[in-house]
């Protein structure tokens, strides 16, 4: 197995989750709506008391003892396997998938998500010179 992972970054590629597939433009767009509306639900106490507040605003000032710290990026990494149609390739690839979501709980920071693949196998394309010295070795 292949562990170097890249940066997915045309938005026309496309993914495929067992029998779910998606542009990876709207595969960025659900994982960061899914992350933040989770942190936008209410949170509540021990006792199911409505503490006033998203899970989202708890992160915004978190207090150790008297000290404050602000927090001004929440981030949530994911690796699942999955297949990968890059535009252009012959067919479809195996490997890993790296989503890392970045939300800005402050709104200071756009949110972002990050896509990485790693391929299981690395398919190495010979040159048109192999052939040729193929040929010659004959």
């Amino acid at each position: 197995m292949n562990n170097k992972f890249t940066l997915l970054d045309c938005d026309d590629d496309v993914v495929l989750f067992e029998k779910d597939t998606f542009k990876i433009n709207r595969l960025k767009d659900l994982a960061k709506n899914y992350i933040r509306n989770i942190l936008q639900q209410l949170s509540y106490d021990n006792q199911g008391k409505y503490l006033g507040k998203s899970i989202l605003d708890n992160f915004k000032n978190i207090a150790i003892g008297k000290h404050k710290i602000t927090s001004n990026e929440f981030r949530y990494s994911y690796t699942t396997t999955c297949q990968l149609l890059k535009i252009g390739s012959q067919g479809w690839q195996q490997g890993t998938l790296k989503i890392q979501v970045f939300i800005s709980p402050l709104g200071e920071q756009l949110d972002e998500v990050l896509l990485e693949f790693a391929p299981d196998q690395v398919h190495e394309m010979e040159s048109c010179l192999d052939d040729l010295r193929k040929q010659i070795q004959i």
